[in-house]
C-alpha cells in the first residue's frame, strides 16, 4: 500500500468511526477529500477525482454555518478539484461552478487574511480557464486584474513570489495571442522576466520559467521580425537547455525549440554555423525520443482520450475537447506508430478508435444503432433514454436550482450527468455481451477494412506533427506511402474552407492519386477531418 493509499485508508476510517452529527464528522470528510484528490493529482484515476468532489460537498453542507473559516477552506479545495475536473475532462458546467465557489470563498476571507492570496490567485486561474474556453474578454481582463493584485500583495522575499508574475505572464499571453499587439506582447515578456530575476536557478520551476521566456520571445520575434529579438530567443532557449538534465522529460523539446529558432535565424542571416547548429541540436533532440517506449506511450494516450472524455459531458463542451483532442491525438498517435514500422493497418486502427471517439460523442451513438433497435428494442430503448438525459440542457435545471438556494445540493445536474453516463456504459458492456454485438461502437478490424474495400480502393490521408501520409486499403492488402512535400504547417497554412484550401486538396489528391495509380473514396484525419464534406 503506497502513502496515499494508506492516508486515504486511515482518512476513510475517522470518517466511519465518527457519528454523522458529530463535529468533528466534516472536518474528517474534508481530510477525506483532500487526500482522495491528492491521490488523483498522483495516479490520474477519474473515480478518485469524482470521490473527491463529492466528499467535499458532502463535508460543505454538513459543516457548521458558525465555522465559516472551516467551511471556506473547504469550498476552495472543492473549487479547485472542480477545476480539475474541467482541466482533466473539459467539462464547462464543473468550471463555471469552480468560479462561483472561488467567488464565495474571497467573498468569505476578510482583507489581510494570510489566504487570501493564494485564494485570489485560483480565482484568476479558474477565470484565466474560462477565458480560453469561451474567449470572452471580459473575463482575460478579469484574470489579469485579480493576478496583478496577487503580486502586489506578495511580498519579494516571499519564496512563492517568483510564480505570482510567471502565472501573470500566462494570462498576459493569451491576451497578447488574441490582441497580437505588440504593448500586450511586451507585457508578457516584462513579466516573465520578473519572474526569471526572482527565482533561484536551483528552483526546481527555473527552467520552467525560463522556457516560458524563451517562447514569448520567439513569438515576439514572429511579430516584429526583429533579430534582435530573435537572438534573445536563442540566447534564452539555450540557457533552459544548459538548465535541465540529459534524462529530463522536457528536455527534447526544449531541444526541438532552440533549433527552430536557430533555423529561423539561418533563414534571415544564411550564416552556416546556424544551419550547422540547427541540425546537431536537432539530431539531439531526435536521439532523446529514439526508444520503442516512445510508442507505447502514444498509444496509451489514444486509449486515456477515450476514456477521459465523459459522456456526461454537454454536447458543446464535447465539440470543444473531443473534435480537439481525439482528432489531434489519434492522427500523432498513428503517424508514431508509422514512424516505429509498425504494421499500416494497426496505425489505421488507431485512426479508428479516434474516429469512434469523435462519432460516438457527437452523433449520438447511433453507428450501429438500428440493428440493436431490430434485435434488441428493450436494450435500445434504454440506450435512447440515458442519450437523452446526458443532451439535456444545463437551463433545464437552472429553474430548479435558483428556486431552492438552501437545499446545499451543489452540482445536482453534474451528478445526475455522471449518473447517467455510469449507467450508459454498464450498459454498452451488457450490449457488448449479445451475439453479434461484441463490436458495437469499437473501432474497425483489419478484415472489416479489407471487406470494405471489396467495392473499390479506399484513400485516408492522416496529417501530424510527425508526418503526413496516405494510406491506400484495397480488398488485398493496405499500402502507406509518406507524403513528400506536405508537412502540418503546409495545412495550416492554407486559409480554412477557402477557395485555394480547396484547390490545394485537389493538388493534393491528385498527387496521390498518381502515387496509388487511382481510387475511389477519400477519408481524411487530423486538420482535414472536418473538411471531408467539402470535397
Amino acid at each position: 500500500m503506497s502513502d496515499l493509499d494508506e492516508a486515504v485508508h486511515f482518512a476513510k476510517k475517522a470518517v466511519e468511526a465518527t457519528p454523522l452529527h458529530h463535529p468533528d464528522w466534516p472536518v474528517h470528510m474534508s481530510t477525506l477529500g483532500n487526500q482522495v484528490g491528492a491521490r488523483f493529482d498522483a495516479a490520474g484515476a477519474p473515480d478518485d477525482l469524482e470521490e473527491s468532489v463529492k466528499t467535499l460537498r458532502r463535508a460543505c453542507e454538513v459543516m457548521a454555518d458558525d465555522n465559516q473559516g472551516r467551511r471556506t477552506a473547504i469550498l476552495d479545495n472543492l473549487a479547485m478539484q472542480l477545476r480539475q475536473k474541467y482541466a482533466s475532462a473539459g467539462d464547462v458546467t464543473a468550471l463555471d461552478e469552480a468560479i462561483r465557489l472561488s467567488r464565495q470563498v474571497i467573498a468569505s476571507t476578510p482583507e489581510g487574511d494570510a489566504k487570501r492570496t493564494d485564494r485570489l490567485g485560483n480565482l484568476s486561474i479558474v477565470i484565466g480557464d474560462r477565458y480560453q474556453q469561451s474567449g470572452a474578454i471580459l473575463d482575460i481582463e478579469e484574470a489579469i486584474y485579480i493576478s496583478q493584485q496577487c503580486i502586489g500583495a506578495t511580498p519579494r522575499y516571499h519564496p512563492d513570489y517568483p510564480i505570482q508574475p510567471h502565472n501573470l505572464s500566462i494570462l498576459l499571453n493569451y491576451k497578447s495571442t488574441r490582441t497580437e499587439a505588440m504593448v500586450d506582447i511586451d507585457a508578457t515578456i516584462n513579466t516573465v522576466k520578473q519572474a526569471v530575476r526572482a527565482i533561484p536557478k536551483t528552483h526546481i520551476n527555473y527552467a520552467t520559467i525560463l522556457d516560458n521566456l524563451a517562447t514569448q520571445l520567439g513569438h515576439k520575434y514572429q511579430k516584429s521580425q526583429r533579430q534582435a529579438d530573435l537572438d534573445e530567443a536563442i540566447e534564452t532557449a539555450r540557457k533552459v537547455n544548459q538548465s535541465v538534465a540529459n534524462d529530463h522529460p522536457n528536455r527534447p523539446r526544449h531541444l526541438h525549440n532552440l533549433s527552430k529558432h536557430l533555423a529561423e535565424r539561418y533563414g534571415r542571416t544564411k550564416k552556416l554555423h546556424d544551419l550547422n547548429e540547427a541540425i546537431k541540436v536537432a539530431e539531439e533532440a531526435v536521439c532523446a525520443l529514439q526508444h520503442e517506449g516512445v510508442h507505447s506511450v502514444a498509444k496509451t494516450s489514444i486509449d486515456l482520450i477515450s476514456s477521459s472524455t465523459p459522456l456526461s459531458l454537454q454536447h458543446a463542451d464535447k465539440q470543444n475537447i473531443v473534435l480537439h483532442h481525439a482528432s489531434r491525438i489519434s492522427s500523432d498517435v498513428a503517424a508514431i506508430s508509422l514512424h516505429f514500422s509498425k504494421r499500416p493497418a494497426e496505425a489505421i486502427e488507431l485512426l479508428e478508435i479516434g474516429r469512434g471517439i469523435i462519432f460516438g460523442a457527437l452523433q449520438d451513438l447511433r453507428t450501429d444503432f438500428p440493428l440493436l433497435q431490430e434485435q434488441h428494442p428493450e436494450l435500445a430503448s434504454s440506450l435512447s433514454q440515458l442519450r437523452r438525459q446526458l443532451d439535456t440542457p444545463t437551463s433545464h435545471f437552472d429553474a430548479f436550482l435558483k428556486g431552492n438556494p438552501a437545499s446545499g445540493k451543489l452540482g445536482f445536474e453534474a451528478d445526475r450527468r455522471r449518473e447517467a453516463a455510469e449507467k450508459l456504459q454498464s450498459l454498452i458492456r451488457e450490449i457488448h455481451m449479445q451475439p453479434g454485438f461484441d463490436r458495437f461502437l469499437r473501432a474497425t478490424t483489419e478484415i472489416e477494412m479489407l471487406e470494405a474495400a471489396v467495392q473499390g480502393p479506399i484513400v485516408i490521408l492522416n496529417e501530424s506533427v510527425h508526418r503526413c501520409d496516405a494510406f491506400l486499403i484495397e480488398s488485398n492488402g493496405i499500402r502507406v506511402v509518406e507524403l513528400p512535400g506536405v508537412t502540418l504547417e503546409l495545412i495550416w497554412a492554407q486559409a480554412p474552407q477557402s477557395l485555394e484550401t480547396l484547390e490545394w486538396l485537389w493538388d493534393l489528391i491528385g498527387m496521390i492519386g498518381l502515387v496509388f495509380g487511382g481510387f475511389q473514396r477519400v477519408r481524411w484525419r487530423g486538420s482535414l477531418f472536418m473538411l471531408q464534406d467539402t470535397i
